[in-house]
């Protein structure tokens, strides 16, 4: 899966994904759900909102959805490395 969407990312800083692919993501649910279902389908999130940012790396956990499909969710924990500076004025 790629293509991480950052939410509620801080205006003052510039924030850098340290790869935004995540290998062998598995899903469960319907067998009929998940033999129709395409790397395109699924949203790959990192919400911000709860976390002091400062600069500095961090490994935050990632949260997956396929909610063009419904009745499919990811099983274990998955996390990306973002590497974080404050903007230049």
């Amino acid at each position: 899966v790629s293509g991480l969407t950052l939410l509620n990312k801080p205006d003052k800083y510039d924030i850098t994904v340290t790869g935004d692919t995540i290998n062998n993501v598995k899903f469960v649910g319907y067998e009929s759900v998940l033999s129709q279902m395409t790397a395109d389908d699924i949203v790959m999130e990192c919400d911000l909102a709860e976390r002091e940012i400062t600069e500095g790396q961090y490994q935050l956990p990632v949260r997956f959805s396929v909610p063009t499909k419904g009745f499919v969710w990811a099983t274990g924990e998955y996390s990306v490395i973002l590497e974080v500076k404050e903007r230049e004025s």
